[in-house]
């Protein structure tokens, strides 16, 4: 009897002996590994990234035209040529309209002459008067004056070359040969060497953020490495009905690289702090509106709500709720509860804020 009851007695222990690690565990509960980052302190920007053109500055171009109907002979330069004062651009010829305008001018003038000359005939023979002769005068200036202009738009009716005044670029050439082309309508689109403008399209939800003389760095699309700093200059007060965007006009003091015509990426910094608290954003989660996060105190989880500021994309300024130097949980975030223990690494190729 007694052998019985000591044979139980150990099994009764062993039992317990066998339980001691689960209720152990259930007493502790389960541990998260995580990867934290410290908050830190320093500057933030928030950016607005956009999309453009880089173009000629108005006040730089500048075209080439006919002072009289004309049909284009032959074009002498291609888009985007470079070409110096006094080197020929475009070979024209007037057109039949114009040339009958000139033949008219010289026959109205050569009869405006005789008339004046018969009626100061007539006036020395006393048979006109000094408002005859004075009307006659009057209509040959104004028959010469006709010849004159004519002369000067149409020449003198062959073909005619138009040269370049200054060192440009050839932007377009709205025309091609054979063309019949109106008196001063544009035959060569030209800009002035030595500067660019970047126009950049805004959404117009983003419109109220962005004013004029924030900073903007322009990169082209081709050479993300090629860093340009510039200013906003104007943002338009109206939508471009083909792109739906905003247009805002970037002036760039040095534009070395940037090719007319090219798109460039614009990153506008439209708000920022020198010295802000930054967290990783992937370390913020929200809950409706409220955002929250967790920090690590001695091996335990502790979530905190938090008001975020500006957001660059990458950091994001926590304005309440977190010092700079608390360890911030960066990744494994979504799987925590208030008070579990956690087990932290740093996390993987990550930079400091």
């Amino acid at each position: 009897m007694k052998k019985t009851a000591y044979v139980m007695a150990i099994a009764t222990l062993l039992c317990a002996c066998n339980r001691t690690p689960s209720a152990a565990s259930e007493a502790t509960g389960p541990t998260a590994t995580v990867q934290v980052q410290r908050a830190a302190s320093g500057p933030i920007e928030q950016v607005l990234q956009a999309y453009g053109t880089v173009e000629y500055p108005p006040q730089s171009q500048s075209t080439v035209s006919s002072q009289s109907e004309a049909t284009i002979e032959q074009i002498l330069v291609a888009n985007g040529q470079s070409v110096r004062r006094g080197e020929p651009l475009i070979r024209i010829k007037p057109s039949a309209a114009a040339l009958q305008e000139l033949h008219n001018a010289r026959n109205d003038a050569t009869a405006a002459t005789q008339e004046l000359a018969r009626v100061t005939r007539l006036f020395g023979q006393h048979l006109a008067t000094n408002a005859d002769l004075t009307q006659a005068r009057q209509a040959m200036g104004n028959a010469r004056s006709a010849l004159t202009s004519a002369n000067t738009r149409v020449g003198a009716g062959g073909t005619r070359v138009l040269y370049a005044e200054s060192d440009t670029t050839v932007v377009s050439i709205p025309v091609a040969r054979g063309d019949i082309v109106a008196a001063d309508a544009p035959l060569i689109h030209l800009a002035r060497k030595g500067g660019v403008m970047v126009r950049l399209g805004i959404e117009p939800s983003d419109a109220s953020a962005v004013k004029p003389g924030m900073p903007v760095v322009v990169s082209p699309v081709y050479d993300s490495t090629q860093r340009l700093e510039g200013v906003v200059a104007e943002v338009m007060d109206q939508v471009d009905p083909q792109t739906r965007l905003l247009q805002a006009t970037i002036t760039l003091p040095a534009a070395d690289g940037l090719l007319p015509g090219s798109t460039v990426r614009g990153a506008i910094g439209i708000q920022r702090r020198n010295q802000a608290v930054r967290v990783a954003r992937s370390a913020l989660l929200y809950e409706g509106d409220q955002a929250y996060l967790f920090i690590v105190e001695r091996g335990t989880a502790r979530r905190v709500l938090v008001t975020p500021g500006i957001d660059d994309g990458t950091w994001v300024e926590v304005q309440k709720g977190l010092k700079a130097g608390e360890e911030v949980v960066v990744a494994g975030n979504y799987e925590l509860e208030d008070g579990m223990s956690v087990a932290s690494t740093p996390p993987q190729g990550a930079q400091t804020p």
